[in-house]
């Protein structure tokens, strides 16, 4: 199997110009695969102490938080504020 490599432009243009209804299901399946991805890889980094944003909330589009470090006596730390 080989692969094609296609320049944003050429990818966009696909899309508005000539991509039925099967291609478009194929890149949003891509999409949401590589968004995924993305994700779990940026999940992966998060360590304690790390100031992190944390985007598609229910009550904000964008929140950000300090990881909060373990109490000194090793108990889990205390829940966020919202």
């Amino acid at each position: 199997m080989s692969t094609a490599t296609m320049s944003m432009p050429a990818v966009v243009g696909f899309i508005q110009e000539s991509a039925d209804a099967n291609d478009l299901d194929t890149v949003i399946e891509a999409v949401k695969a590589r968004r995924k991805l993305l994700q779990d890889q940026a999940a992966a980094e998060v360590r304690e102490g790390l100031d992190v944003t944390l985007y598609n909330l229910s009550r904000s589009t964008s929140m950000v938080c300090a990881a909060r470090s373990r109490a000194s006596n090793g108990s889990a730390a205390s829940a966020p504020p919202w």
